[in-house]
């Protein structure tokens, strides 16, 4: 059970012990100082009275008499035949000696069949274990005088425990949550083990005892209730359900094998996604076979219950479920533009726990960081069944450590036709915690809001003009990039590529896009500039001339400014 406390016991003031841990299929030896008047001199056989009931209760406890070999003695809980092994069971041992020599006995592997008072044919065990059963106090210690006896031990005996393998990790107890799977980014194939099972037979060859006794189970979560999917029936062992359901787009055949379980989901059905896609349950079951004959060869003598050996007891294993969740989409939300389209839908970027995080950010920085690199992503398109692509322009990020998330801000370039204007629009802010699972939105981007509306986003112009030029008044409104704008930076394409420089700077032609006063559309207005930056204003004054270098007009801007000025 997880939790459970792993006992290994030494000498203490007690004179009686176990070597090492109580597991299930193991024989530990019993360490004793002998009390000085056990018989040294005789052939030192000696009855070991165990008692065993489940943990948490009191009374009814089984009581079982071992007959040791020697000095030695072992025990393995086995040999109690115990109902429920998936239960914590109370252990304790005494020993008695008898005083004289031991027959054989009776075994358990041919005699269990019979009473219990006729499994008992030596007279003088039926005389030690008539005497312990009748002077034992309320505790279940052995308090007689006529037979010498050790202390008692007392001690718990866990239920098989198991433990995966996982991402890299191992020795991962309790319940096992998988990566989240996306449609859009996968993986195709989630892949876990069982490391190892704790408490039982076989730990130290771990392989062997996990293949051959822990079977999985796949269920779907639906609502308050679970759906089974592909299962295992532990009565007639086999397995039941449909492993490749949805039309084969999800695929449980390999949960067959616990060394080596694997989830996959078929991109070749994804027509099957959205009904493949939610939580599952991916639930072991524990095999245990109860063989007192394989763990030991020493005479026993059931005093007060039949034993139950040879069959097989199943349990679903609930505390050490496997969680999967398949995600019809992305994990991220956003409204992007690509292709001359705005469209919302999702993305899969990588949460703060997966490996692929790191390669756009570091996980420490508490200051915005930029992306280390960028990728186009694939997109839904919400209320269609197809899908686009978001171009990021540019990413940061940085962590929150007073509410632990991760905070995302993911932008787009936008052109403007009207204006012939491109510029860089933020898709919004969105956050998750260092284990979450998907990014949800925090503040909205540039243009959200009348996207949400159906309206396509109207950029302004960024000067009012009134000025003179080949004889004609150019009255109205002018699109002339913003310093804080790539196209004014840019010196490739149609971009004024001009620089923080003390210095004048020109461009030999540029078409501005101009909308003439009291009209609708706009033309092109072919100019010629000289541009100049003064540092200590921190603003960018432009100088408009015609085709012939005669002079037109001059603007001034801010660095961060949202508007030109006519001087």
């Amino acid at each position: 059970m997880p939790g459970g406390i792993e006992l290994k016991f030494k000498k203490s003031k007690k004179n009686i012990g176990v070597d090492g841990n109580i597991r299930w299929g193991v024989k530990v030896g019993v360490w004793a100082d002998y009390p000085s008047d056990f018989n040294k001199a005789g052939q030192g056989y000696f009855l070991i009275f165990a008692r065993v009931r489940e943990e948490g209760t009191e009374g009814g406890d089984k009581i079982i008499a071992y007959r040791t070999t020697g000095w030695n003695g072992e025990v393995t809980p086995d040999l109690f035949g115990v109902e429920d092994i998936s239960k914590p069971w109370y252990l304790s041992l005494q020993v008695l000696d008898p005083g004289g020599h031991l027959q054989s006995g009776v075994g358990p592997s041919n005699e269990l069949v019979r009473d219990l008072e006729q499994q008992i044919h030596d007279q003088r065990v039926k005389d030690v274990v008539a005497d312990y059963l009748a002077n034992c106090d309320s505790s279940g210690t052995y308090v007689g005088t006529k037979y010498p006896h050790t202390d008692k031990f007392e001690g718990r005996i866990l239920p098989p425990e198991i433990y995966y393998a996982y991402d890299g990790q191992t020795n991962l107890g309790g319940e096992l949550k998988l990566k989240t799977v996306t449609t859009l980014a996968g993986p195709d194939t989630t892949a876990f083990n069982v490391d190892y099972v704790k408490n039982t037979r076989d730990e130290r060859d771990r392989n062997q005892f996990t293949n051959r006794s822990v079977r999985f189970s796949a269920y779907k979560e639906d609502g308050g209730t679970l759906e089974k999917i592909f299962w295992y029936n532990a009565k007639e062992n086999n397995y039941q359900g449909n492993s490749q359901p949805y039309n084969g787009a999800i695929r449980f055949d390999e949960i067959q094998s616990a060394t080596n379980s694997k989830i996959k989901i078929d991109f070749n059905r994804k027509e099957m996604f959205s009904q493949a896609a939610g939580k599952y349950r991916i639930i072991p079951t524990i095999n245990y076979y109860q063989d007192p004959g394989a763990d030991t060869s020493y005479s026993i003598y059931y005093a007060n219950y039949q034993p139950n050996y040879w069959n097989t007891q199943s349990y679903e294993v609930p505390e050490s479920t496997v969680y999967y969740e398949l995600i019809n989409g992305g994990n991220l939300e956003l409204w992007s533009y690509y292709n001359n389209q705005f469209t919302k839908g999702e993305i899969y970027f990588p949460t703060p726990s997966d490996n692929s995080f790191t390669n756009y950010f570091n996980r420490e920085n508490l200051d915005w960081q930029s992306a280390k690199r960028l990728d186009n992503f694939s997109k839904t398109i919400k209320g269609k069944n197809e899908t686009t692509t978001y171009e990021p322009s540019s990413m940061r990020c940085r962590y929150v450590a007073d509410k632990k998330v991760y905070q995302l801000e993911l932008f787009y370039n936008y052109n403007d036709s009207k204006w012939n204007r491109a510029v860089e629009a933020s898709a919004g802010v969105f956050q998750c915690a260092a284990d979450g699972s998907r990014w949800e939105r925090k503040d909205r981007g540039t243009y959200d809001n009348q996207l949400e509306q159906n309206k396509q986003p109207q950029l302004g112009s960024t000067a009012d003009v009134d000025f003179m030029m080949w004889g004609n008044r150019y009255k109205g409104k002018v699109y002339i990039p913003l310093p804080s704008e790539s196209t004014f930076t840019d010196k490739s394409g149609n971009a004024l590529g001009f620089e923080k420089k003390g210095e004048w700077q020109t461009k030999d032609g540029f078409n501005f896009k101009y909308q003439p006063e009291g009209q609708q559309g706009t033309q092109d207005l072919y100019v010629k500039l000289k541009c100049y930056y003064d540092a200590a204003k921190d603003e960018f004054t432009i100088q408009i001339y015609n085709s012939n270098w005669d002079y037109v007009a001059a603007f001034t801007c801010k660095s961060n400014g949202k508007q030109w000025t006519q001087q």
